[in-house]
């Protein structure tokens, strides 16, 4: 599996204002204005939190064509939606883990659209100041079509004397 640094040439709109170029990762927090009506208040460092989007345009090589395209999300916090030429792909509902999105609906020799919005109005969220954004690294994926995903393994401790557990996966193909 190849797996290529996906964090340049991002574009950031916070809250429906002009879109400016970041690299990932990023904070989008730090564009919003303190306040003391904060709902977080000092935890949140007086932030307000609020709405942000990301948005990357990038070609898809024909030969990626049946090879398994995804991105790993290392963090987006605190919930993601993502989005690829308009159609909702995946996401996530907790910030503080990594996520993988399948890109089933590239459009190979064109360009294509990624779009994540982030959510960041539940506050009070923490009880420190978190932040917001896509504040990790992003990776393209590129492989097999056959694989388990990285966000789809999970082991279940059944019980400790005797011990065993039970392992699932999450998997294409």
């Amino acid at each position: 599996m190849n797996r290529e640094n996906f964090c340049r040439d991002w574009q950031f709109c916070p809250g429906g204002e002009t879109a400016v170029p970041v690299t990932l990762p990023h904070d989008a927090t730090l564009r919003e204005q303190r306040t003391p009506a904060a709902p977080g208040g000092a935890g949140s460092a007086y932030f307000p939190g609020g709405c942000y989007e990301y948005r990357k345009t990038f070609p898809a090589p024909a030969h990626w064509k049946n090879r398994g395209v995804s991105l790993f999300f290392e963090g987006v916090y605190p919930t993601a939606e993502v989005f690829l030429n308009g159609v909702r792909v995946g996401g996530c509902a907790y910030g503080y883990r990594g996520f993988t999105v399948p890109l089933d609906g590239l459009m190979y020799g064109k360009t294509n659209e990624l779009m994540v919005l982030v959510d960041h109005t539940g506050q009070p969220d923490s009880r420190w100041y978190a932040g917001a954004g896509i504040y990790r690294p992003v990776w393209l994926l590129e492989g097999g079509a056959d694989r388990i995903l990285h966000d789809g393994i999970r082991v279940t401790t059944l019980s400790v004397r005797p011990a065993r557990i039970r392992a699932e996966t999450a998997h294409t193909g």
